[in-house]
């Protein structure tokens, strides 16, 4: 008898501990943000290695707008360049700030592409309401730089 009185207990335990049904929605729609912010964060870093990539061709022009005296142009470039470097510096820093959604087991997957990631994995205690709040702010956050790197994008394009 004691033996299913303790066995009961602990299944009570359990329950009332695990979080409720609002709470497991809650923390659904927080997963969605999260999923939502990793796929900016990729498509950003796929910005990123493109606008990389043009570097050398643009380092060049520089250097071919410089001999030629057009200075203006030639700093509108290097301005250009070193916005890349400022916009992976502040990935980077956004990366240092992301958590996890607790009870969501991370995919890395992406992790496997080349890009290398630095993201929190420590426990944050907070509501499930808190967590959506968070996890928007985060994709908001990454939202924006990447639209700062399509921007950087289509200007160096221009050039």
């Amino acid at each position: 008898m004691k033996k299913y009185f303790t066995s009961g207990l602990l299944v009570a335990i359990t329950f009332a501990c695990g979080p409720s049904e609002k709470e497991q929605q809650l923390l659904v729609e927080a997963v969605q943000y999260h999923q939502q912010a990793m796929e900016l964060e990729r498509e950003t870093i796929k910005l990123l290695e493109q606008i990389k990539e043009s570097t050398p061709k643009l380092e060049a022009k520089v250097d071919s707008l410089t001999r030629a005296g057009a200075d203006s142009l030639a700093n509108l470039l290097r301005k250009a360049i070193s916005q890349a470097s400022e916009i992976e510096k502040q990935l980077v820093e956004w990366g240092k700030t992301v958590v996890e959604v607790p009870g969501y087991e991370h995919d890395h997957s992406h992790d496997k592409e080349g890009a290398h990631h630095h993201h929190s994995h420590e426990r944050v205690e907070t509501t499930p309401e808190q967590m959506i709040a968070i996890q928007k702010e985060l994709r908001d956050k990454v939202e924006q730089i990447k639209n700062q790197a399509q921007q950087l994008k289509e200007k160096i394009n221009s050039y």
